[in-house]
């Protein structure tokens, strides 16, 4: 879609910017994964805040260029509400 010609350069900015607050929330569970596998829980919660912070600035991004393909509307609110959900079932090793 960022290298569609004939896209609108706010489209493709913010757009853009999505792609890396998603690269973001992306490393940020890639990171809980790892303190998951070697049973460390100290950073978990502030690893998944990084995560739903990213995640919400991309949200914020898309509503306010709007226009935004549906699809990539909805991939970006599926990646909020699996963060939101893997955070509360692991908020029991976190208690």
């Amino acid at each position: 879609m960022l290298n569609d010609g004939l896209i609108e350069r706010r489209h493709r900015i913010m757009w853009s910017g999505c792609v890396g607050d998603l690269r973001r929330a992306q490393r940020a569970l890639v990171t809980v994964q790892d303190q998951l596998h070697r049973c460390l829980f100290t950073h978990i919660r502030q690893s998944y805040e990084d995560a739903n912070v990213a995640i919400r600035h991309c949200t914020d991004k898309l509503a306010f260029v709007g226009g935004t393909p549906v699809l990539l509307h909805h991939y970006v609110i599926n990646s909020r509400d699996r963060t939101v959900l893997a955070f509360r079932l692991a908020a029991s090793l976190l208690a």
